[in-house]
């Protein structure tokens, strides 16, 4: 699995995108619970290819298998606001930092830590205020428990 996925950046890099997503698929089809993969793929058209709305497609994917998983559920719901943000699709968003804050914390899953640089970069107005206020709260809450737990503070 690494030893692909690192084959498979290689080809991002060189911008082989059809190789590097025919090596994201290849794992998500040998391992579908494993969210990352698709996760990546997802980026990658977003961020390389250029194309969000098959990013979109790709995210939501990647979704289920987290939440089957209970994987890197944060992660996939941040690039898929991430994804909404670049489609100005902001009710998209605001239904991601819903269902961000409503996520626990359980022992042994494995996620990444707290994100907000696309929420920092919604237009003013665009979203709830309610939620963009709770979501602001969450996150300067979180902040200090995760670097906590990495060992980053006292």
């Amino acid at each position: 699995r690494e030893l692909k996925l690192i084959l498979a950046q290689e080809y991002k890099q060189e911008e082989d995108y059809a190789a590097c997503e025919a090596i994201y698929l290849q794992l998500s089809e040998t391992n579908p619970g494993d969210p990352v993969p698709l996760i990546k793929l997802a980026e990658q058209k977003l961020y390389f290819e250029r194309q969000p709305e098959a990013a979109m497609r790709i995210i939501d994917r990647a979704i289920e298998a987290a939440y089957g998983s209970g994987n890197f559920r944060r992660n996939a719901l941040w690039v898929k606001a991430r994804i909404a943000l670049a489609m100005k699709d902001f009710k998209i968003v605001e239904g991601v930092l819903i269902r961000i804050m409503q996520l626990g914390f359980e022992y042994g899953n494995t996620d990444v830590g707290f994100r907000r640089d696309f929420f920092d970069r919604l237009p003013p107005g665009s979203i709830d205020p309610e939620v963009a206020r709770q979501y602001d709260e969450y996150c300067r809450e979180a902040e200090p428990v995760h670097e906590r737990v990495l060992g980053l503070r006292p």
